[in-house]
């Protein structure tokens, strides 16, 4: 998980990092499944990394196994390089763009 969300930290741009940990001790008890420890072992024995796999074909179900891993990694633009090429596409030579550091244009 730690190499997930340092990887997030480091590209550019929106990244969405779903962690799901449902509580151990209360889930457990409630649906019989043994101690907290009982059920994280489970998960621990029936999770399968399958980078790359198609979401519509994934899901979560009750004591079934858990697939894990990094499903979608598309390189995009950012909001401000998309709002750029919305602006320099809209506006042409009219457009000027303001610097990453911001603030107004004197002169």
């Amino acid at each position: 998980m730690t190499k997930s969300f340092k990887e997030g930290i480091e590209r550019k741009g929106f990244r969405f990092i779903e962690v799901i940990a449902p509580c151990s001790t209360l889930y457990a008890r409630l649906n019989k499944l043994g101690t907290g420890f009982n059920l994280m072992r489970f998960y621990h024995d029936n999770a399968e990394i399958c980078h790359g796999a198609d979401t519509r074909d994934l899901d979560i179900d009750f004591q079934n196994k858990l697939i894990c891993g990094k499903f979608v990694d598309e390189e995009r633009p950012t909001f401000l390089e998309s709002m750029h090429e919305h602006y320099k596409k809209i506006l042409g030579d009219r457009y000027v763009p303001i610097p990453p550091e911001g603030g107004m244009i004197h002169g």
